[in-house]
């Protein structure tokens, strides 16, 4: 009880005299003293379920010091180590078979392929000094996480926790996107770009750190998570949990259309429609209700983003949704990103091993992204981190394919949205990179690697 008090005292006085990194450095650390315990009070299956939660969040400010390979280290990704080094060291689960199980499971080759040629890559081009921690990022932590998952996951539900618990945190952040300027503009500040017509938001959490989400590819994010929301809305039996689940695809719809990003509502509406597509095979009540939902969701974002561009301000805006319908192959945009994937394809005949994350120069313009992802990866990555993730997605969706036909229909009904997912990421990442932000690690490898795992739970 002393120790408790004199501990508290001395918060209160650090913060007072404005030392407040080092309150922060003493709050870690005093929750890392305490993690233990808990975690051993609590189911593994709980205590991921509520990690997820948290995949948006900043870095921690203390964090800020490092440099090199651990810069830009997140909070959920810094729990997410620490939760798996817990698993994987604690005696009693070293002795479970889910550890052996899950390991087996895991499809380890892919993941090295990717990290492995990013290192090639690396040692192969021109460094800047911080593309060891985008590498770390955007290729070693979605391995993490999902091992973290395989580890974890015993059942159909425990992967619909999962899924849920990151859909709420997608729908919180999509509130956020859309309310937060007008409610807490001390704390969230919107952004806008004339130049690209497109929107998007910086959250600064006091003490903690900055989120932003990058206006080039907010709509793709969005529309990524409501993929995942409308195949909760359509296939799930409760009645009430469909509410909820309309609720969520209605909030990420909207914020996918003020984020105003084409890409991104294509790619939803083309993988909404193969969910629904499957829905209607299955026959029954099933069949009318994914018409009806369908319809509804269709109807409602050609309606809202024709809309919102007829009545905006910003001539950009409207010309880039109009000219969808008036002159699709003449936009300057699309007519721009053909010039930088000429451009990328020529580098990667040059330089097949990859060029690294700060190599690729497009014309008129100093920005080293491709906006594509598959050019992206080769050109970051090279051919091995390329084959790498192409086989992974192989990989997922092969798991997928098979689990549509099986007859458990929980697994049969995740495994339809996860497929629905690929779809999503595929189309859109012919206009983004959408892979290379530290929050779309939660956004896009957690549904993929969940619907995996119980994809394979059987195998």
């Amino acid at each position: 009880m002393a120790v408790g008090y004199i501990w508290g005292v001395s918060l209160i006085a650090a913060l007072k005299v404005g030392m407040q990194k080092t309150v922060i450095l003493l709050f870690l650390l005093s929750l890392a003293l305490a993690v233990p315990y808990f975690i051993s009070k609590l189911k593994v299956q709980t205590i991921m379920t509520g990690l997820l939660l948290l995949f948006w969040l900043p870095m921690p400010i203390i964090l800020a010091y490092f440099s090199g390979i651990f810069a830009q280290l997140y909070l959920f990704e810094f729990l997410i180590w620490f939760f798996l080094f817990y698993i994987l060291s604690n005696k009693y689960l070293s002795m479970d078979t889910r550890i052996s199980l899950g390991l087996k499971r895991f499809p380890l080759k892919p993941y090295l392929f990717y990290i492995g040629g990013a290192l090639i890559a690396y040692f192969l081009s021109y460094k800047t000094g911080g593309e060891l921690s985008i590498i770390r990022i955007i290729c070693v932590f979605p391995m993490i996480l999902s091992l973290s998952i395989f580890l974890t996951i015993e059942s159909g539900d425990d992967a619909k926790s999962y899924l849920w618990a990151v859909l709420t945190a997608a729908f919180l952040l999509s509130l956020i996107f859309q309310f937060g300027p007008r409610f807490l503009p001390s704390f969230i500040d919107s952004y806008y770009r004339p130049e690209v017509g497109r929107a998007g938001l910086q959250i600064v959490i006091p003490y903690v750190g900055n989120l932003v989400i990058f206006a080039a590819s907010a709509g793709d994010k969005f529309g990524f998570m409501f993929t995942l929301a409308f195949s909760f809305w359509l296939i799930n039996r409760s009645f009430w949990i469909r509410i909820v689940a309309a609720l969520m695809c209605l909030s990420l719809g909207a914020a996918m259309v003020n984020a105003q990003g084409r890409g991104g509502t294509i790619a939803a509406l083309v993988s909404s429609s193969f969910i629904a597509y499957l829905s209607i095979k299955k026959g029954g009540r099933l069949r009318i209700r994914a018409l009806v939902i369908y319809s509804i969701v269709g109807l409602s974002i050609i309606g809202a983003t024709w809309y919102f561009a007829v009545q905006s301000e910003s001539k950009s805006v409207t010309m880039r949704i109009t000219s969808l319908y008036s002159d699709p192959f003449g936009d300057p945009n699309y007519l721009g990103r053909l010039e930088i994937w000429k451009r990328g394809l020529e580098i990667i005949q040059q330089r097949p091993m990859g060029i690294g994350l700060v190599g690729f120069e497009s014309p008129g313009n100093d920005t080293w992204i491709v906006h594509n992802i598959w050019l992206y990866i080769f050109l970051s990555f090279g051919v091995i981190g390329f084959l790498g993730f192409v086989w992974l997605l192989s990989t997922f969706f092969k798991a997928f394919l098979k689990g549509i036909r099986n007859e458990n229909p929980d697994i049969n009904n995740l495994c339809v949205a996860g497929i629905g997912l690929l779809i999503n990421l595929i189309i859109a990442g012919q206009f983004s990179p959408i892979v290379y932000e530290p929050y779309t690690v939660g956004i896009i490898w957690v549904p993929l690697a969940t619907i995996y795992a119980v994809a394979v739970l059987d195998s």
